[in-house]
């Protein structure tokens, strides 16, 4: 089952908006995209039964492309992540769109 997520993460310039979508595959799994800066990129990573979400990729922002680390929390159709990548750190929040 995939799940969409409208995010807004927020940076040092500002706000930006954007889409996180995650599928689970198997009992804690998970693999997604991640559509900001007008960019989207997989990711992969693990989701518990309990809700605690970690997940890795590339970012690409308008300027440069870095490794990220996400981790968090689904609590039903809400998501809160810090994000850890480029030597900065970055709070998304979101929640689950209406299809």
């Amino acid at each position: 089952m995939e799940q969409i997520f409208n995010i807004q993460m927020i940076v040092p310039l500002g706000r930006r908006i954007g889409t996180l979508s995650l599928k689970k595959s198997g009992e804690q799994d998970i693999s997604g995209t991640l559509n900001l800066f007008q960019n989207e990129t997989p990711f992969i990573g693990k989701l518990t039964p309990g809700g605690e979400i970690t997940f890795s990729g590339q970012m690409i922002t308008l300027t440069k492309t870095f490794p990220y680390q996400a981790q968090g929390r689904v609590d039903g159709s809400k998501i809160k992540l810090e994000v850890v990548g480029d030597g900065s750190r970055f709070t998304i929040s979101g929640k689950e769109a209406d299809l």
